[in-house]
């Protein structure tokens, strides 16, 4: 029909840096070719790293910080409590990309993203959340609708994942098996084939997630009753292509977006894929509200900054990615072994976990 897929073309223009930069990232002189590159005008094909959106950078110094959080929790408390924000995270209205647009930089400190990190990778990837998830197409049960769901092969009959993560901590090349998973459900879980939600298939929202997400979108004076998330695990190799989500029953309640690990570039397009979307740096520890406009928005993540790629960058733009804080973090605090192999994992892998609200008056209405 003669338009153009601006979405995709963006997409397209960001991975094929990404392979740039890994590619060069062993020779020094083209490491320095890569500086003087980033400083050269945009043109079609090739995308530079200054048409990224940082907040963090002194170039966007002119976004408006709607707010600064003020709590006053110590986290040396073994008391904390997890499910506050960051006592020095800044909230950027970002309406001038997408109306309704907000990104909170630094929403959780340090030792809350490895406490929320070990949430998902010991708890969240169990059995009770991972009824639809990919390990049952990699394991062979590919049909899911609701005739055969039935019949599928129940993800606690499937090799390894009733402990997935215990048992690939231990494995020869770490984390292996587990890096097959891409997602599991909190709450109201989603079919993606039928791209809906399922009625009558549910597992426990945790509440102190839940309160969390509340806490978030209260920062920018939105209701929100938390009722399901998915949970994306993403090794580096792996990208989120541009899509919608339109499932829930009600669009006036913000998604909140957690990042946790490997700093990625996130894209929002509008409501439509003809429009260019705008690449967005977010960082672990990060959060991201979609509300308004940007709910009904395309977006997407097409690269991930492994811990080869970050260093690279870091030269141009500093502090480009945090999990060498989380690194440092573990050293120096002399962690568990449990929380050095969350640590360990989330320097090459990227947890993100969505959270929204599904039912117009989910107070009102039955438990279903």
């Amino acid at each position: 029909d003669g338009t153009r897929d601006e979405f995709r073309l963006m997409e397209k223009r960001v991975k094929n840096y990404g392979r740039e930069v890994l590619s060069n990232q062993s020779s020094k002189s083209k490491r320095q070719k890569l500086k003087i590159n980033a400083g050269k005008a945009v043109n079609e094909t090739n995308f530079h790293w200054n048409e990224v959106v940082d907040v963090c950078n002194v170039r966007y110094s002119c976004l408006q910080v709607v707010s600064r959080n003020e709590s006053d929790i110590s986290f040396g408390d073994k008391k904390m409590d997890w499910s506050a924000t960051n006592s020095h995270s800044n909230v950027y209205d970002l309406s001038s990309i997408s109306p309704g647009l907000f990104l909170v930089s630094g929403a959780l400190s340090i030792e809350q993203q490895i406490y929320w990190a070990s949430k998902a990778v010991e708890e969240y990837s169990t059995v009770e959340h991972n009824n639809l998830n990919n390990l049952q197409s990699i394991y062979g049960n590919t049909e899911t609708d609701e005739a055969t769901l039935s019949k599928v092969t129940p993800a606690k009959d499937i090799p390894n994942v009733e402990d997935l993560w215990i048992n690939s901590v231990d494995e020869d090349i770490p984390f292996e098996t587990f890096s097959k998973l891409r997602w599991s459900c909190l709450g109201y879980h989603y079919d993606w084939t039928k791209r809906m939600y399922q009625k009558n298939l549910k597992s426990t929202f945790p509440p102190d997630l839940a309160s969390l997400c509340t806490n978030l979108a209260h920062l920018v004076n939105l209701d929100l009753t938390v009722e399901a998330a998915i949970v994306n695990y993403y090794p580096t190799s792996a990208n989120m292509g541009g899509h919608l989500d339109d499932a829930e029953h009600t669009m006036e309640k913000p998604i909140i977006s957690i990042s946790l690990g490997c700093s990625a570039i996130f894209l929002i397009g509008s409501t439509t894929r003809e429009v260019k979307p705008s690449p967005i740096l977010v960082r672990s520890g990060d959060a991201v509200i979609m509300s308004g406009t940007s709910r009904y928005c395309y977006h997407g993540v097409p690269l991930i900054l492994n811990s080869t790629f970050c260093p690279l960058e870091a030269e141009l733009y500093p502090d480009v990615s945090n999990t060498s804080q989380l690194l440092q973090q573990a050293q120096e605090q002399e962690y568990d072994s449990r929380a050095r192999n969350v640590v360990k994992y989330l320097q090459q892998a990227r947890i993100n976990m969505n959270v929204r609200q599904v039912r117009v008056n989910p107070l009102e209405e039955s438990d279903e």
